[in-house]
């Protein structure tokens, strides 16, 4: 079970996390349009290229990094304010 003073965090970062996929797949992704590397560069393979599912969204912002960034500074934001003393 979480600590009480860690609830509020965690349901900031899966609002935080939302925003990301609205933000990032819903509008960042389609204007920009940036091709996935398989369709940029058909001709480089990859060994079993065939079993893995191809992606239909576009390439950038990667969805990884964008909610793995937004995840960490909630978390730094959080922290600061639960426990400004510390140093993180």
């Amino acid at each position: 079970m979480l600590q009480k003073k860690y609830r509020v965090l965690g349901v900031a970062i899966i609002i935080t996390l939302g925003f990301v996929f609205i933000i990032g797949d819903q509008g960042l992704k389609p204007n920009v349009a940036r091709l996935r590397p398989f369709v940029d560069f058909p001709n480089v393979t990859v060994p079993l290229e065939s079993a893995l599912p191809k992606a239909t969204s576009y390439s950038f912002p990667s969805g990884h990094s964008f909610g793995s960034f937004a995840s960490s500074m909630t978390i730094y934001l959080g922290l600061t304010q639960i426990a400004p003393q510390k140093r993180y």
